[in-house]
């Protein structure tokens, strides 16, 4: 870690305590060098998404240019070409802040040219921001954005050249983003796959359990109910580290040891194996008689591929998992 985010980090560190805000730092050095945009890197449970308009950006030194710029050290977000372009960031939490710093290409151009950053919740405006930097060679300028109702993304933006200076160029390089979440609750949403129906999950319904880890004690209980595309919304769910389990009707259980719930959207996502009509958790002789009984007319619990009669293909679906069992 460069030295001189050391403070500004063990700051943000005790401003988190304080607040409940959930802090990082993308400085970049693990980011896979020589490599183009887009990439994701994610920091103390924040994700980012990294993309570039135009001839785009990629990951070099901070010293490609045969110097480093004022704060850049190891790696940085640097542009692939003299043209201008967008640096655009994605996240997967809702942010209140951000700070990043930039490098403009001028020299000694004074006053100097102007950043923008522009933050949008969905792909709908919230706020922007811009920034001016002090004179010299590449000079750099901390670019900021705050917003109480909070931003998922956010476009950096070469807005303006220097008004009064011809040495200079519409690109820029980036380094050290600091960024803070806003104190949402965990969510839940997901996609869970059921194997073998021949129609849509929409309307199959089971409960997901959150467990304690290594064990089949269950802490906390979510009704959900997939949609036609086998998506789920499980809501406020609780944060930590739990073993999240689920089994729908004749479907074996899966259990998905120790996902970590993180404040704000989490995704979780199952897949069902079919064929166990009389809801025991295993696929066996007992599942093929209840087929049999069944065969040839309506009953939910052997009609295994939801077609509304019970036939072959709901025998099929029994022998191609015969003797398979779901997880405690």
């Amino acid at each position: 870690m460069k030295p001189r985010s050391l403070l500004f980090v063990a700051a943000l560190g005790l401003l988190s305590m304080q607040s409940g805000a959930q802090s990082a730092l993308f400085d970049f050095n693990d980011a896979p060098i020589h490599t183009s945009l887009p990439i994701d890197l994610t920091v103390n449970g924040i994700s980012a998404h990294f993309a570039g308009t135009g001839q785009n950006f990629s990951i070099q030194q901070a010293d490609a240019l045969g110097f480093t710029p004022a704060g850049f050290s190891g790696f940085c977000i640097y542009p692939n070409s003299v043209f201008q372009a967008d640096l655009v960031i994605l996240f997967s939490r809702r942010l209140t802040d951000i700070s990043i710093l930039c490098a403009i290409q001028e020299y000694n151009c004074d006053p100097t040219g102007t950043m923008k950053v522009t933050g949008y919740m969905d792909g709908v405006f919230v706020a922007s921001n811009t920034a001016i930097g002090s004179e010299g060679v590449w000079p750099t300028v901390t670019l900021s954005l705050s917003a109480t109702q909070g931003f998922n993304s956010v476009v950096i933006h070469y807005d303006k050249k220097p008004p009064t200076c011809s040495d200079w160029g519409p690109i820029f390089l980036a380094d050290d983003m600091y960024v803070t979440a806003a104190n949402d609750p965990p969510t839940l949403t997901g996609n869970i796959c059921l194997d073998g129906l021949e129609v849509g999950s929409a309307g199959y319904s089971a409960n997901l359990e959150f467990r304690y880890p290594g064990t089949t004690t269950v802490a906390h209980s979510y009704p959900i109910t997939l949609d036609v595309l086998c998506n789920y919304d499980a809501g406020v769910v609780a944060e930590g580290t739990w073993d999240v389990s689920v089994k729908f009707s004749h479907w074996l259980r899966e259990t998905l040891p120790n996902p970590v719930i993180l404040p704000g959207p989490n995704l979780i996502s199952f897949t069902q194996m079919n064929g166990d009509a009389n809801g025991d958790n295993s696929v066996n002789i007992q599942d093929l008689n209840s087929v049999f009984i069944s065969f040839g007319v309506s009953d939910p619990n052997a009609d295994l591929d939801g077609s509304g009669l019970v036939d072959l293909p709901d025998m099929n679906i029994v022998f191609i998992n015969f003797g398979m069992s779901g997880a405690n």
